[in-house]
């Protein structure tokens, strides 16, 4: 459990600093030189697969627990004539690790994300809080435009898209 803590207290320092560097660069037409053109798409790929890890990590640790108190119940023999379903629960919660990347990788990219909850509208919650936060339409870019200025319109036109 104590590395799980110092795991999950070193992730969350590392997206904080990413979080920063990524307002940063929301921020960059005040101070358009001050990261290049690969560190702002480092910055926005990692934001991307720190979102990945914090919901990997979330569901992971969810059903952890979740097993962990099946083993509670059936050690301490609260349910002793459900202990066969406990196990199948149990196995059901060992099983579901693997299982648990691929929707995450689709909750974690935006795009995604918005086709595969458009679905979902009718749950309460689902367009207030998953659906709404990203603006939809994408920018046009000058053909007059200098090329810093020109940099800044993509990576707002990737910002829009991708989320």
């Amino acid at each position: 459990m104590m590395l799980l803590t110092a795991n999950c207290m070193g992730l969350a320092y590392i997206w904080y600093r990413n979080v920063r560097v990524y307002k940063t660069l929301d921020k960059s037409l005040i101070i358009p030189s001050k990261y290049t053109l690969q560190a702002r798409f480092q910055a926005k790929e990692n934001m991307r697969s720190f979102h990945f890890t914090k919901y990997s990590l979330a569901l992971i640790t969810a059903t952890l627990f979740l097993e962990y108190g099946f083993i509670m119940c059936q050690s301490l023999d609260f349910l002793q004539k459900y202990e066969v379903y406990i196990n199948y629960f149990m196995e059901f919660c060992n099983s579901t690790h693997p299982n648990v990347v691929i929707p995450t990788m689709m909750v974690s990219v935006p795009s995604w994300k918005r086709r595969f909850f458009f679905h979902f509208t009718c749950i309460p919650g689902v367009k207030t809080f998953v659906l709404d936060k990203k603006k939809k339409g994408v920018a046009t870019v000058e053909a007059e435009q200098i090329p810093k200025i020109e940099t800044e319109e993509y990576f707002n036109q990737f910002k829009m898209a991708w989320g």
